[in-house]
């Protein structure tokens, strides 16, 4: 699209592929909540047994800074996440390197070759949450480094450094001393 056109759908739902492939001669670009889904969706397939809770957290962590210190630059272009990007952000977490060229190949074959993806698209910048079947814990990303996982006698468990009160259903509760 040399001219920069574009067109407005009520409903991203709606999209109406086959026009912006005839008019535009490209496909139209995939909808932010499947570009999450599919970035969410490779990591953990790719990582497996890698993927986890410090991993998230990083990547999470590494992409709101990228947001910040673009806001702060006052940079006029877009910042994007590239394949690249991804890798080098996992690469620093320890994540082997068969693992990163097996992203490499998922990601080509998810967002296409060259694909650039929008940071607020494939993360929530204002939430950070963790969910089991049974919970869904809602933190401030600020504080994201306060959770944790551990296996303790074979069985595991989500972990949550509390540094104040504590609150359940309001009633301000304490936590005895072993």
């Amino acid at each position: 699209n040399i001219y920069g056109a574009l067109y407005y759908v009520r409903s991203i739902a709606e999209n109406y592929s086959e026009f912006t492939e005839k008019i535009f001669n490209s496909k139209p670009p995939m909808p932010p909540k499947a570009q999450k889904e599919t970035f969410n969706g490779c990591l953990s397939s790719v990582l497996a047994d890698e993927c986890t809770c410090d991993v998230v957290r990083s990547v999470h962590s590494e992409i709101c800074e990228m947001l910040e210190a673009h806001k702060e630059s006052r940079d006029p272009e877009p910042l994007v996440i590239t394949k690249a990007t991804v890798k080098t952000m996992l690469a620093g977490c320890g994540i082997a390197d068969e693992k990163l060229e097996a992203l490499d190949r998922s990601f080509d074959e998810n967002f296409g070759k060259g694909a650039e993806l929008s940071p607020k698209n494939i993360i929530s910048v204002n939430k950070f949450e963790v969910e089991t079947p049974e919970v869904k814990i809602k933190i401030d990303p600020a504080h994201r480094d306060l959770v944790s996982t551990q296996v303790i006698n074979n069985v595991k468990y989500l972990m949550i450094r509390v540094d104040g009160a504590i609150e359940v259903n309001g009633i301000n509760i304490n936590i005895e001393k072993d």
